[in-house]
This record gives structure tokens, C-alpha cells and sequence, in this order.
């Protein structure tokens, strides 16, 4: 089963709230999403969180989730790249962060240290540990608890 990106992302979006039960093909999606490019009809994604939407009162989880190709450059109509998920720091700097982080217990401290230790960005990290990691890591247990890999920061 494939999806369209805009299809996908509205999907993890209401997987993460818990607004809708998910068939074992839209389940293998997500999933795949949160480890990294996603097959979808429009070509090969990664998806990542921007932060700052996230953070936002009376914001769906699916309006702070977006796509970009698998190369993870976030690039404008003049393909001007504004963004690249495979630069953390870039990622820092845009308060962007890609979903597959999640498996990565290095990057997602990493991410932790940065957000959380800063000031004026501590609410960008409780967003996304309220908004994406704890409902993903809920969701991960209840759907494959022997099959989950992903890591606690806090560990």
C-alpha cells in the first residue's frame, strides 16, 4: 500500500493523537515513516515535525508535520534549498526535526540537549515530547511492544 505525502502526513498526524484506529498497511506507513524515506505516489519521502507550528495552541499534529524528498533538502520553488535534515544543526537552527530521530537515541539526546537546555526554545521540546514522542511510544507499544526500538532520551 502507498499513500499520497499530504495523505501520509494527515495519517501520523491523527495516529499521534489517537484520533483514529490504523490498518496493518496504513500501520507498516507510519512506521515506516518514523525510520526514514517512505515509498509514496509521489516519489520517496522523509517527514519531519516543524517545531514551531507544533508548539502552537489548537493545532492539529498533522499541520506541524511535513514532507520532503528523500535527499531531506527542504527546498522553495527556485529549488534554493532552505533546509537539510541530515544537518542537525541546520535542523536546530529551523526547529525542524525529522521524525526518524525517534530511533536514534543519540540524535534524539542530542536534540533534547539543544531544545530543552535552551531557554527560548524549552517549549519547542516539551511540544514535540507531548505531541510526537510520548503518543508515538504509546501507539508503538500497543500496536508491536517486542517490535518497538525506540529510545528514551531520558535514558
Amino acid at each position: 500500500m502507498r499513500s499520497d505525502r499530504c495523505g501520509l502526513k494527515e495519517l501520523i498526524g491523527d495516529y499521534l493523537e489517537c484520533a483514529t484506529e490504523v490498518s496493518a498497511d496504513e500501520l507498516e506507513l507510519i512506521r515506516s515513516a518514523f525510520r526514514g524515506a517512505v515509498d509514496t505516489v509521489d516519489g520517496a519521502a522523509r517527514f519531519y515535525v516543524d517545531l514551531e507550528t507544533l508548539a502552537l495552541e489548537h493545532v492539529d499534529t498533522a499541520e506541524a508535520i511535513w514532507s520532503a524528498d528523500a535527499d531531506g533538502k527542504l527546498k522553495e520553488s527556485g529549488c534554493r534549498i532552505l533546509a537539510d535534515l541530515n544537518n542537525f544543526d541546520d535542523c536546530i537552527n529551523q526547529s525542524i526535526v525529522d521524525l526518524a530521530i525517534l530511533h536514534d537515541s543519540h540524535g534524539l539526546n542530542r536534540l533534547k540537549d539543544a531544545f530543552a537546555g535552551s531557554d527560548d526554545k524549552r517549549a519547542l521540546w516539551v511540544a514535540f515530547e507531548k505531541k510526537v514522542i510520548e503518543p508515538y511510544r504509546r501507539m508503538a507499544i500497543k500496536h508491536s511492544p517486542s517490535q518497538t526500538s525506540l529510545k528514551n532520551p531520558d535514558s
